[in-house]
């Protein structure tokens, strides 16, 4: 029985050897230089923000957005009841229908009495009345005119339009409210004037300027931006300034409070090892990468300084140029486990 156990084991062990070297796709580590860049977390928000108020006192008749609706310059977003006012137009236009009709006949009688004054037909006093009346009923149509078109042009501030192109953020009343005058109604946000707002050290403030470019990571994705306003008081306690960045091709898919991570480039290059960027990984609590030495994979320690297109930029007390570094396979295998580079 002893010796068909050792039969088997001296039989399947280079099988079992066999099975162990995991295959996997490996990249020479070369040395170069990169411009890493400084990495810092902020959100996102809208620079331009308008709370839209009702600009009369009025019952709030009809709400035509909700939060979240895009909407166009000049769209109604809101409109105040107007019942009592369009009443009030119709009865002012009528007085200045009757008031015109009265002003006419008077200018009419006027010229009349001119044409007989110029005959001597009658006085001068006769006609300067019918002048005077003439004068004073043409002035009375002017001031009823002008009545009429301030209740016509607040019958206009009944209806709140969107002033420029955006996005509905909040609604601060519902129908059947009663708003005063200056009362917030809605706010409504810029859509293109998205930035991030993110506090940087005085370091940093110091060698960048309004318009540096730069680059903002948002859920994954990259954009061009640039700084666009550095805050000239800092926060006493943590040392660090406001600063605004603004997007050179904003998506419509930014929204305020999103998380974006801002990458400003370092003054000068920096010797590096490089790497294919798909070598490095996070396991046992930190970046790794696993290299090939005698036929089995080793772990080495790295400290990322930056990446530069696919290929990842590193300092490793391990790691030498013109190693071999796993790049596929690497998330499954251990240390000193045998591996087969395909």
């Amino acid at each position: 029985m002893i010796r068909f156990f050792a039969f088997l084991v001296l039989t399947l062990a280079p099988l079992f050897a066999a099975e162990a070297a995991a295959p996997v796709v490996t990249a020479s580590v070369i040395n170069g230089a990169i411009r890493p860049s400084e990495t810092y977390v902020g959100s996102l928000r809208y620079a331009t923000l308008a709370k839209l108020s009702a600009q009369s006192a009025a019952v709030l008749e009809t709400i035509a957005v909700d939060t979240g609706d895009r909407v166009k310059a000049g769209d109604v977003l809101a409109t105040q009841d107007i019942a009592i006012l369009s009443a009030n137009i119709a009865a002012k236009a009528a007085e200045l229908k009757k008031s015109k009709a009265s002003d006419e006949q008077a200018s009419r009688d006027a010229k009349r009495y001119k044409t007989l004054l110029d005959q001597n037909s009658v006085s001068e006093q006769t006609y300067e009345q019918f002048r005077l009346k003439a004068q004073e009923l043409a002035a009375q149509s002017e001031t009823l005119a002008a009545q009429l078109k301030a209740l016509e042009i607040e019958r206009q501030k009944r209806s709140i339009r969107a002033p420029f192109d955006g996005v509905v953020v909040e609604k601060h009343v519902s129908v059947g409210d009663y708003v005063s005058a200056g009362s917030s109604v809605i706010s409504l946000a810029k859509t293109d004037s998205i930035e991030l707002a993110v506090y940087l050290p005085a370091t940093t403030i110091d060698r960048i300027g309004v318009g540096t470019k730069v680059g903002v990571n948002v859920l994954g994705k990259d954009y061009d931006a640039k700084i666009a306003g550095v805050s000239p008081r800092g926060d006493p306690s943590s040392r660090l300034f406001l600063t605004r960045v603004a997007f050179e091709k904003p998506s419509e898919k930014l929204l305020e409070g999103m998380e974006a991570t801002l990458k400003i480039a370092a003054r000068a290059n920096e010797n590096a090892l490089l790497i294919n960027r798909d070598a490095v990984i996070n396991r046992f609590g930190g970046d790794i990468v696993f290299y090939i030495e005698n036929g089995v994979a080793q772990m080495a320690n790295v400290e990322i300084l930056g990446y530069d297109g696919q290929n990842a930029a590193l300092r490793s007390a391990t790691l030498k140029a013109g190693m071999q570094a796993i790049v596929k396979g690497n998330e499954r295998i251990m240390p000193n486990q045998p591996v087969k580079p395909l």
